[in-house]
């Protein structure tokens, strides 16, 4: 009598394939965290910086048709338009408001030396103040320090971004 081979698995090789398969699966879902956590940041990029250019451009328009200055610091700006509404921007803090409302939050903090507003004359080196003359005053600078909303990675990066303007009423020479 002839006697057939027994077919299947061994216990050894089965557990040798369930480790293998283990291990590919760690590999796996490694590497799918990784690419989620990419993803999760590039998106907080994203976010902070539509957030900065909301403000920025609601900034500029606003700051644009400034026909007087009653308050040029570096961290609060008081002006009149055409119209005479009077509009105010104050840095507080992490927050920037217009008018007293939010305007933008989570705004680093600014290093020595560096500021929210800054003001040239035509030749942009030069600073502009309040004791100048209004036809003086070339250029607004205005630098926003944002935090990340919403940091998947907990490393609090900080993204700086930059806003240029010539106002256009205030009868400099070389304004646009």
């Amino acid at each position: 009598m002839r006697t057939t081979p027994a077919r299947g698995f061994t216990l050894l090789e089965l557990i040798l394939s369930l480790a293998i398969l283990a291990a590919l699966g760690v590999l796996a879902l490694s590497s799918l965290s990784v690419g989620a956590k990419g993803f999760m940041s590039s998106r907080a990029d994203v976010e902070t910086s539509q957030r900065a250019r909301l403000a920025l451009t609601r900034m500029t328009i606003d700051l644009r048709g400034l026909t007087s200055l009653t308050t040029a610091q570096d961290a609060t700006l008081t002006f009149k338009d055409k119209d005479g509404t009077t509009t105010t921007l104050t840095r507080v803090g992490n927050t920037i408001t217009l008018n007293g409302n939010t305007l933008i939050e989570n705004l680093a903090t600014y290093p020595t030396g560096s500021k929210l507003f800054t003001y040239h004359r035509a030749d942009g080196v030069t600073a502009w103040t309040t004791s100048n003359d209004l036809s003086l005053l070339y250029e607004i600078v205005i630098t926003l320090r944002l935090t990340r909303a919403f940091d998947p990675v907990g490393s609090a990066i900080t993204h700086e971004f930059t806003a240029s303007l010539n106002p256009r009423n205030t009868g400099a020479a070389n304004s646009p």
